[in-house]
């Protein structure tokens, strides 16, 4: 797809006359593309790329959080495994999300305080602690709930989003080390992995499209939510303060219902987890000054970009 500049824009005379963007699906194509001269700026970079451009003094890699979480998903409802909140409970405290981060992502992301983002102003908790990892812990709820080995499948596309496989081989691994059976089942499609039959985990994002918590904590979890409406969860309560937060207006009343929201999230009843902020990544040519919005928008309008 070829844009050419319009020099009548309203925003000013853009920087560039014309871009194209090509569709590369192989991440280790667009590398070396970008290795060869083909092309100035490449999307999607894996963290196993990294080092490979940044010796290239002729490349930089740019990017890294955005304001959007990558998730993991529990149908607690037709797995009747994770019916127990226990089980669900200790398959959040035996993952290690400080260590997928600082090994699989090379320290350039961040686990953020639970589903939160500071562009939420007011409504930001930044004292609240992330996600706990106590694998002890988890063993003794395993145990208080019964566990009896039971396979809990993990359906997977592997490589939807950045270095998916690796962290679900890396999730399931500290899994099964707490006592869990985890059985990793490699799919074709989302239709595959979305299947009711066999359900229980599954890899997902969850996208912030503005400031505010109902952005993407609401529609992601919530009672309208396609989470909720495809039979993966339901509690009353967080539906009784979502309605709360979607309709209050006094900041300090809409803080209170989202932070018991998140309790209800993190430790009461999980329907999933949050496990890093979703990473993404350019590789492009030194000599270009751009880097990408904390939205994961790619900006080339004026004042956005320099050659």
């Amino acid at each position: 797809m070829r844009l050419e500049a319009h020099d009548g824009y309203w925003g000013g005379r853009p920087p560039l006359k014309g871009i194209e963007f090509r569709m590369v699906r192989e991440p280790a194509a667009r590398v070396a593309g970008l290795r060869a001269g083909d092309f100035d700026i490449v999307t999607t970079v894996a963290p196993d790329q990294f080092d490979i451009l940044a010796a290239d003094n002729r490349l930089d890699v740019v990017g890294g959080d955005t304001m959007s979480f990558r998730t993991l998903v529990y149908d607690s409802t037709t797995n009747e495994v994770l019916r127990d909140p226990r089980i669900r409970r200790a398959m959040n405290l035996a993952i290690d999300r400080q260590t997928i981060v600082d090994s699989i992502w090379r320290k350039r992301i961040s686990v953020p305080p639970s589903h939160q983002h500071p562009a939420y102003g007011v409504l930001y908790n930044p004292d609240r602690s992330i996600p706990r990892y106590n694998p002890a812990e988890a063993k003794r709820l395993l145990a208080e709930a019964r566990y009896n080995g039971a396979a809990i499948p993990f359906k997977t596309v592997g490589n939807y989003y950045t270095a998916e496989l690796i962290e679900t081989q890396a999730i399931a691994a500290m899994w099964r080390s707490a006592g869990l059976n985890v059985d990793i089942q490699m799919k074709e499609n989302w239709a595959q992995v979305e299947d009711r039959l066999d359900r229980a985990v599954n890899n997902s994002s969850d996208g912030t499209y503005y400031p505010d918590p109902t952005a993407s904590f609401v529609s992601r979890w919530g009672s309208q939510s396609n989470f909720q409406r495809g039979g993966y969860w339901r509690n009353d309560r967080f539906s009784v303060l979502e309605t709360i937060l979607l309709t209050a207006q006094d900041a300090v009343e809409r803080r209170a219902a989202y932070q018991e929201m998140l309790d209800i999230f993190d430790e009461i009843d999980p329907p999933g987890t949050v496990l890093h902020s979703l990473g993404e990544f350019f590789g492009k040519r030194a000599n270009i000054k751009w880097a990408p919005t904390p939205t994961g928008l790619m900006d080339f309008r004026p004042g956005a970009i320099n050659i």
